[in-house]
């Protein structure tokens, strides 16, 4: 399950690093419904996302952009790239808006 309902706010504070990363950590596993982190449990999650999203235009491009910073082929590792810490507010944005017109719909 991915959890959409809040705004990531982590990558607001510039001048912290140290809690930024913090909240950031606290935010991804919000997302992803975690008391802690779990990998296996997050890969499942973002197969998932992928699977559902992956034809979207928005995520097409997000994997596009991480494809030439990371020279990978493999979409489903790109995907999974655009939750690290400097990308992570804007997939989350990205998966909020697709999953809230899809519940509209």
């Amino acid at each position: 399950m991915y959890i959409n309902n809040f705004l990531c706010t982590y990558n607001l504070d510039k001048n912290n690093d140290d809690l930024t990363f913090l909240i950031y950590q606290s935010q991804l596993l919000q997302a992803f419904d975690l008391r802690e982190f779990n990998e296996s449990k997050i890969n499942k999650i973002t197969s998932d996302l992928y699977d559902k999203y992956s034809q979207n235009e928005r995520i097409e491009q997000m994997i596009k952009n991480r494809k030439m910073d990371l020279g990978i082929d493999d979409n489903l590792s790109l995907f999974r790239s655009c939750f690290d810490f400097d990308n992570f507010h804007k997939i989350h944005a990205i998966l909020c808006n697709i999953i809230e017109l899809e519940r509209k719909n």
